[in-house]
């Protein structure tokens, strides 16, 4: 019996992985190996009864599926997720941007004592604050 076998590389914010290479076994032995594409995809034909071992290799971080058979005949798609975010870097320019900007209006709110000025540059602060302990959770 054989049977197309796609598989989907993402990482843990869902995003395609493009370059991760996909190693596909079955009964242990290695039956075929191909990169994905710039969606994360990735094929094979699948022999056998199964269950196969769909491994999946990017920057030395490995993450694994085993697929049934049953599964790959009703054209299911081999779903692996990294644990950790590929894509997005953590310090982005327009990061340190508003930091900048948060920062000299926390300095001159409270310089020229205007409360509303300092108070928006805190709540700036704030946002980018978040938004990086969001991407390093990631990490």
């Amino acid at each position: 019996m054989t049977n197309n076998l796609m598989v989907e590389v993402v990482d843990q914010a869902g995003k395609p992985v493009k370059g991760a290479t996909v190693d596909f076994y079955s009964a242990g032995s290695k039956q075929g190996s191909a990169e994905t594409d710039s969606k994360g995809m990735v094929g094979f034909s699948a022999m056998g009864s199964g269950p196969f071992d769909v491994r999946a290799t990017y920057q030395g971080l490995v993450a694994g599926q085993i697929v049934q058979a049953a599964d790959i005949a009703r054209g299911l798609t081999a779903f692996v997720q990294f644990p950790v975010c590929i894509n997005d870097p953590l310090f982005r320019g327009i990061d340190f941007l508003i930091f900048g900007v948060a920062g000299g209006m926390i300095a001159a709110g409270s310089y020229w004592k205007v409360k509303p000025l300092e108070m928006t540059g805190e709540i700036a602060l704030g946002a980018a604050v978040f938004g990086f302990i969001y991407r390093l959770q990631c990490m």
